[in-house]
């Protein structure tokens, strides 16, 4: 199915789910490209099972031990996509970093680019929609509730769509008394009921950030308008996403929450992979699924995201920065978690808005939004 195939992010959460999908289908000597930050051991580690990947390391900063051959920095690996051309590109990198490496992998890949990195899309959608619109690339997202989506919208008109209702699972701090949020630690946070992700996203969970990227996303890949896109607390974690249609009707996706389930489907598509019976659920579970609203006073941040859309596309960029800077600083013991949402509010505040024309206006947006959240944070020192 698929002869070269690049991993990017492949030490993360994602990326070593998607190793094990590989795995299972004897389809790691397809690997041609594997790329991490900075983590050198770790990445050694998984080219040991992918006999024919080069390797890239992200940070160039990172000394190197001698007679080490690898690809170094953004620029390495650009020059190692142009020279591979992989016909699957897995995109798992965090950060705003990954609106770039996803513009570049669809630039050099031939046939698909996986998705899991939100900021692609929060920060520079309509530039990736554009160069997957010159290039004839096919996108397909790995975030559960996205994968959800576009199964549920599968051969049907946009235009029927009367809502979509995205599901979340509230986070840690789901039940957690609000007069008791000031306290919190980062440990308390990171004790995600449902999921296994990484830290930051764990973190957005919490405050439903992470929801909010989502609503963009899904904005942003079904052409949806944002009025029509909303969020419910769903405790199970077994529904991944819902659509009412105009007739009144509902299609809802569910599935156990594993993250190999998307990956494999992003992967395979118009095909399913055979999953064990651990990830298949038991009916009886489905005799009692909870939903509810997300409360305002318990998730600031999420409802910001309606705001937004009220302002140039600026706005998701400063959002995305700022959280970035906000959640490093949560859990570096520098704020509170209540401050992950003032500080938010008050780097959209500083900043003069405006519609960045170029991608490059949108890494400099981000540069700047995150050097404003910085001088937030010293002034409450």
């Amino acid at each position: 199915m698929w002869n070269k195939i690049a991993l990017l992010g492949a030490t993360g959460s994602i990326g070593t789910q998607t190793l094990d999908v590989l795995k299972k289908n004897q389809m790691l000597d397809k690997v041609v490209l594997l790329s991490a930050y900075r983590n050198l051991d770790a990445l050694n580690r998984i080219s040991a099972i992918c006999p024919n990947a080069t390797l890239c390391l992200m940070d160039e900063h990172l000394p190197l031990k001698e007679n080490v051959e690898l690809y170094s920095g953004f620029e390495g690996l650009v020059e190692a996509l142009e020279k591979l051309k992989p016909d699957l590109t897995i995109v798992a990198v965090s950060g705003a970093a990954g609106f770039k490496i996803a513009l570049e992998s669809i630039k050099n890949t031939t046939r698909r680019v996986c998705l899991a990195t939100k900021e692609a899309l929060v920060i520079g959608g309509k530039f990736v929609k554009q160069e997957l619109k010159e290039r004839g690339i096919e996108l397909l997202p790995i975030d559960s509730e996205h994968s959800a989506l576009f199964q549920l919208l599968l051969n049907e008109n946009v235009g029927s769509v009367n809502k979509i209702i995205l599901t979340a699972s509230g986070g840690a701090l789901r039940d957690y008394p609000l007069e008791k949020f000031d306290s919190v630690s980062a440990k308390d946070v990171l004790k995600h009921p449902v999921w296994n992700m990484g830290r930051r996203i764990t973190v957005d969970s919490a405050t439903m950030v992470n929801k909010a990227f989502e609503v963009i996303e899904a904005h942003h890949l079904f052409d949806v308008e944002i009025d029509k896109i909303t969020a419910m607390i769903h405790r199970e974690g077994l529904i991944h996403s819902m659509v009412e249609f105009v007739d009144g009707s509902i299609k809802l996706h569910v599935g156990y929450p594993d993250m190999r389930i998307p990956i494999s489907y992003s992967i395979f598509f118009p095909n399913r992979m055979k999953f064990d019976a651990d990830l298949h659920i038991d009916f009886k579970l489905l005799e009692k699924l909870h939903l509810e609203e997300p409360s305002p006073e318990r998730y600031p941040a999420f409802f910001m995201v309606y705001d937004l859309f009220k302002m140039p596309s600026s706005g998701w960029i400063v959002y995305n920065a700022s959280d970035e800077v906000a959640v490093q600083k949560f859990l570096d013991g520098k704020i509170k978690f209540t401050d992950i949402f003032k500080l938010i509010s008050k780097t959209i505040e500083r900043f003069d808005h405006f519609e960045p024309e170029t991608p490059e206006e949108v890494v400099s947006i981000d540069l700047q939004a995150r050097k404003m959240a910085e001088e937030e944070v010293e002034k409450w020192a």
